[in-house]
């Protein structure tokens, strides 16, 4: 995954759904509960943020629980 797979994602800890980047401010932003403190930045093999994506396009929010 390092070497050519690897994809910075960004989650927001409270409601564990994928957070959005403002490249205006720079701030990561969680959709649901508007708020940026929040938020923490993982690695994912750039495959899995596809599948993310495809789930989300159908109405299905996968939840990603980071620590």
């Amino acid at each position: 995954m390092d070497q050519s797979d690897s994809y910075t994602f960004h989650v927001c800890r409270e409601c564990k759904i994928p957070a959005i980047h403002n490249f205006h401010t720079g701030d990561n932003i969680c959709n649901m509960c508007k708020q940026s403190g929040s938020i923490s930045t993982i690695k994912l093999p750039y495959a899995c943020k596809l599948l993310f994506q495809e789930l989300t396009s159908q109405g299905i929010h996968p939840k990603i629980a980071v620590e």
